[in-house]
């Protein structure tokens, strides 16, 4: 015990001592969030400016998802989409047993899954529960995410502890996705709750999030609403980001 946290401490302090000498010699230094900005000042003592990424200017707006859809065989069934890697922390498993529940009514929802696992005895977990609904895809060229993200109807994410800044739930709301997430500051910072997504309150509760994702899937208009707002919402973020990091090249 005392030699793993001796470890813990000795990383600690190294992380701490690369990111202070990589940036040292900054003009400027970006985070991608104000829960980053908020680690990043209280953590290493360094100002920052949060300028979101919006990857998704970088992909096929066109996509329809036409062809996805035809390779799986979903027809007209409404599917849930993940994107992310295959981690516990990340709540797959809370997510298919969410799922379990969302199919008792309705029955005809399909869950798409993309993501690696790095740890294969979790993988192994994952893959054990065999799910004729569920498609697990391993990896997915950025490329050809769009068209993903274009066949889904709900992007949901079960993320259980802070994370930097999720790229996929920004573009997942660029296609005018409503997202599904639990209530955590940085799902707070990109998802409306009520608005272009439903943030579940209790985090870790599978039963409130299956309830979210059923409330979506029976509700098309509300789906069409959110989703509006979501596209919406990704478009100010991805002008204001472009604006800001011109504004920063200016200044220089």
């Amino acid at each position: 015990m005392c030699e793993f946290w001796f470890e813990k401490l000795y990383v600690t302090l190294l992380v701490k001592y690369h990111y202070k000498t990589s940036v040292k010699n900054a003009d400027n230094v970006i985070v991608e969030s104000q829960f980053l900005k908020d680690y990043v000042n209280n953590i290493l003592s360094i100002e920052s400016k949060v300028i979101p990424n919006p990857t998704y200017l970088f992909m096929d707006r066109n996509a329809t998802g036409e062809g996805v859809r035809k390779k799986y065989k979903l027809d007209n069934d409404p599917v849930i989409l993940y994107v992310d890697r295959l981690e516990e922390h990340k709540g797959i498993e809370i997510l298919l047993d969410a799922f379990i529940e969302v199919r008792k009514k309705v029955c005809d929802a399909k869950l798409i899954i993309i993501g690696k696992c790095t740890l294969k005895y979790y993988q192994k977990r994952i893959l054990a529960r065999n799910d004729e609904a569920v498609i697990f895809i391993d990896y997915v060229p950025h490329k050809e995410i769009a068209d993903y993200y274009a066949a889904s109807d709900v992007f949901a994410t079960c993320a259980l502890c802070e994370e930097g800044l999720s790229h996929t739930i920004i573009e997942a709301q660029a296609f005018g996705k409503p997202v599904v997430a639990f209530d955590i500051p940085a799902h707070r910072e990109i998802v409306k709750n009520m608005e272009t997504g439903i943030l579940v309150k209790d985090v870790g509760n599978k039963k409130d999030f299956a309830s979210a994702l059923t409330e979506l899937l029976t509700n098309p208009t509300k789906i069409n609403t959110m989703g509006e707002n979501a596209a919406l919402w990704a478009e100010k973020l991805g002008g204001k980001a472009i604006n800001d990091f011109n504004t920063l090249l200016k200044e220089q």
